[in-house]
């Protein structure tokens, strides 16, 4: 195939158009896993994330009386979601969780074949809040790439699965602020107390705040209002956010 201006120009159109390309996805596995782990929730490669856990369901080991059959039900219950997570397509780092004073085996939730748009975004949140009701957990983190790919940021919101309904599809952001921008190191994270997450490998903890205000990322969205002479990017930077300014307001 003789390769021509226009072909190669028209290569490269797709392969901008397309971030997370073998080559993204290759390049990741040259990192250590805690690498991978941050280069995901800072980086954002990938258009969706998520963390959950099947251990512990509602809390449940809290208020266990066997320990050692509360371990089983657990070691069962994470290989039945990594199981599920495979079947449905998508693809996982395992990591560690202190929450509530309960350390659970969890995952980081990805998809490096998702369409990175909106529609392919809830779509893959809609798998992994199904993925939650199925395990009966409280709720989910779920990260969002707001940004362009190369100036990449995401956005993490914390959800919760209303059982009152039963319906898959039945579950909605939680809090006063349930989204941020703000990921801690494991630097960071060794000045800080309460819930944790962290790489099994090494031990290195990181966190997500998700109770911090997002002015700093709504001034850089501002920022990329005025660079683009995209009406449609205009309009989807402002749309992002008015949905960053309710949340901080409480709406």
């Amino acid at each position: 195939m003789k390769i021509t201006k226009q072909l190669l120009k028209e290569m490269i159109q797709k392969e901008m158009a397309n971030p997370i390309s073998e080559n993204a996805s290759s390049s990741l596995g040259h990192m250590s896993k805690y690498e991978r782990i941050m280069n995901m929730l800072q980086k954002a490669p990938y258009k969706s994330i998520a963390i959950m856990s099947g251990q512990n369901p509602m809390a449940s080991s809290s208020t266990a009386s066997n320990p050692e059959a509360v371990e089983i039900r657990n070691d069962r219950l994470k290989k039945s979601l990594e199981s599920r997570i495979t079947e449905e397509g998508m693809k996982f780092e395992r990591i560690g969780g202190n929450f509530y004073g309960l350390d659970e085996q969890s995952v980081l939730i990805y998809n490096p074949n998702q369409e990175p748009t909106p529609e392919g975004h809830y779509n893959f949140l809609h798998k992994v809040a199904a993925l939650n009701r199925e395990f009966q957990q409280w709720g989910f983190v779920g990260g969002e790439r707001i940004t362009d790919p190369g100036n990449s940021s995401m956005v993490f919101t914390l959800y919760k699965i209303d059982y009152s309904v039963d319906d898959p599809r039945a579950y909605a952001p939680h809090g006063q602020h349930p989204a941020t921008g703000v990921v801690h190191d494991d630097a960071a994270m060794q000045n800080m107390g309460g819930d944790y997450s962290y790489d099994p490998t090494s031990g290195k903890k990181f966190g997500i705040s998700l109770k911090e205000q997002m002015a700093e990322q709504i001034k850089n969205l501002q920022e990329m209002v005025k660079k683009t002479n995209s009406t449609l990017e205009k309009r989807r930077l402002r749309h992002v956010i008015q949905e960053l300014l309710d949340i901080q307001r409480g709406r």
